[in-house]
């Protein structure tokens, strides 16, 4: 008898465990309905406000497409707004990035200053960057945006041109047949902004580029290669200072 008695108990136990691991996990999902994206009237059908670009006040957020249905690659969908209301405060001035799943990469978190005055906007992409772009935010208003992401790969061809001339002539042109925006002047040029994983927007920003003439890393790449790689600093002002330069 006592056998059985305490087979039911622990039966009776299991069930009870199974039932609040269960309830627990159907709280949990209704937490969250939305997932990645806040959703409401506020915002076009299909779009919602990306939950992670929340500025720290919550005031403002990016605003992407749900979902392939609403995304449109060729055009800049990606918004900063103002939550409450959806008022835009700017299109963002880059490749548009969706929610959920890229087939080339997808939204990164996107980094604040500590006071809700500047916005650091990434998509990542393949080789580099989709989009990189600093947002400057005072009064309620879009006072400047830079696109990071041109600004720095502008400047690393620019050095690599001048460093080695002819080389760089004859990439081109071996290159040429490429998509131009993916890979400008038919080199992969990588940039990132580095910095302590979620921490705060601080300035200066320090920037990494690299570059590269094999755009797609084959196996057997042509013997005239170039690369080079770049640091720098960005100032509040979106001012970019070369700090160092190499080509090989």
């Amino acid at each position: 008898m006592l056998l059985v008695t305490i087979r039911v108990i622990s039966v009776f136990l299991a069930i009870v465990a199974c039932v609040i691991s269960c309830g627990f996990s159907i709280l949990a999902a209704d937490e969250e309905p939305d997932g990645e994206l806040i959703t409401g009237k506020e915002f076009p059908n299909g779009f919602g406000v990306v939950r992670s670009s929340l500025s720290p006040d919550k005031r403002y957020g990016v605003l992407a497409p749900a979902d392939f249905d609403h995304y449109d690659e060729t055009k800049h969908q990606n918004e900063l707004v103002e939550v409450n209301t959806g008022r835009t405060l700017a299109v963002i001035d880059a490749e548009t990035g969706k929610a959920g799943f890229m087939n080339r990469g997808g939204i990164q978190p996107p980094r604040w200053s500590a006071d809700g005055s500047f916005l650091l906007w990434e998509v990542a992409g393949k080789w580099s960057p989709l989009a990189l772009v600093l947002l400057k935010i005072e009064d309620g208003k879009v006072e400047w945006q830079r696109d990071l992401l041109k600004m720095v790969q502008k400047e690393i061809l620019a050095r690599t041109r001048k460093a080695s001339p002819t080389k760089y002539a004859a990439i081109k042109k071996r290159n040429s047949e490429l998509d131009q925006d993916t890979y400008p002047d038919g080199f992969t040029v990588n940039v990132q902004i580095t910095g302590k994983e979620g921490a705060p927007l601080t300035f200066p920003l320090n920037v990494e580029a690299s570059l590269e003439s094999d755009p797609k890393a084959m196996e057997s790449p042509p013997k005239n290669q170039l690369s080079s790689e770049m640091k720098a600093v960005l100032d509040s002002d979106g001012k970019l200072i070369v700090k160092s330069f190499r080509t090989e």
